[in-house]
């Protein structure tokens, strides 16, 4: 079995980045103009802007291109900033260093955003139940505390405190995962729910709903497992694993985004049949419907992995 060293699992990181950032980067822009093009008017194209769900995905990409600028920033401070290759690797691997302490925080910020953007897609599908969001908001609190130890520790002990860490860091995992995996069944029992009663009055195409969240779910998981796998035998591969959540993230969410722009939304349709109104595919939606469209086609997928 070839070993990896920490020089090349940092190359590999340091290019995978930057190679998905590239394909974010460019997803985000056409997304947003894809957005802003379905409005003529400034009091709507600003409110398409300027809603519950974009805000956290604009933060959500300024998080991610901090991550990768100070990612970069710390990559030449290290290679170039050091007589030899031992004392860059040192700088490297030095979690206290202020930049790489700033990367974790970063990361932290951008999952915990992720994770409160399920939520409210909860708490919008849900008519605004407080009821339903208890079990998650409480693991979220739970997950900013394990967030917070697990940064003290990097920052105050190093490696040298690692197994106490890493207990904190499967923490933050478990309730994340927790998180994600009973937001996503709740808003899929209930669009299962709904699609039942369409089907019966000939529609059911909330179904393209429930396909788009088992995509975005699949892709956390996939995430997920690598990062619990690589974290809990110790594996170098950890750092890739948290080098790459923000611009996976985010990218799969752009993605979504896009898929909206393109045609391929949700907008309630007026389809008269024993007088019950069914949703249809159609186009984008009004303003007044936006924001709790956006709550269906926004990412179902993110983690922390503090």
């Amino acid at each position: 079995m070839v070993q990896l060293s920490f020089l090349s699992v940092i190359l590999l990181s340091a290019i995978a980045e930057t190679f998905l950032y590239g394909i974010f980067i460019v997803s985000f822009i056409v997304a947003v103009y894809l957005r802003l093009s379905k409005y003529t008017d400034r009091t709507a194209r600003s409110g398409a802007v300027w809603n519950a769900i974009t805000i956290p995905t604009i933060a959500t990409f300024v998080i991610c291109s901090a991550h990768w600028i100070i990612g970069v920033i710390r990559l030449f401070k290290g290679f170039g900033g050091s007589e030899d290759i031992r004392s860059a690797l040192n700088f490297l691997s030095d979690p206290a260093e202020p930049l790489s302490a700033a990367r974790s925080i970063l990361v932290i910020l951008n999952n915990l955003i992720g994770d409160a953007i399920i939520i409210q897609r909860l708490w919008f599908i849900w008519g605004r139940s407080l009821r339903v969001i208890i079990v998650p908001v409480l693991s979220w609190l739970g997950i900013i505390i394990a967030g917070s130890v697990v940064l003290y520790l990097l920052t105050h002990f190093g490696p040298g405190n690692i197994s106490y860490t890493r207990a904190w860091i499967t923490v933050g995992w478990a309730l994340t995962t927790v998180t994600n995996i009973y937001c996503t069944a709740c808003i899929a029992w209930k669009i299962w729910r709904t699609n039942r009663v369409t089907q019966a009055i000939g529609g059911g195409l909330l179904t393209y709903v429930l396909v788009i969240l088992v995509e975005s779910a699949a892709i956390w998981a996939v995430w997920a497992v690598f990062f619990a796998v690589t974290t809990q035998i110790g594996s170098l591969l950890e750092i890739l694993a948290t080098d790459l959540a923000p611009p996976i993230i985010n990218l799969v969410n752009v993605l979504i985004y896009l898929r909206v722009g393109l045609g391929w939304s949700f907008a309630p349709s007026v389809d008269e049949t024993a007088g019950v109104t069914m949703t249809t595919v159609l186009m984008l939606p009004t303003m007044s419907e936006q924001d709790d469209l956006d709550a269906v086609t926004a990412i179902p997928g993110t983690t922390n992995k503090a």
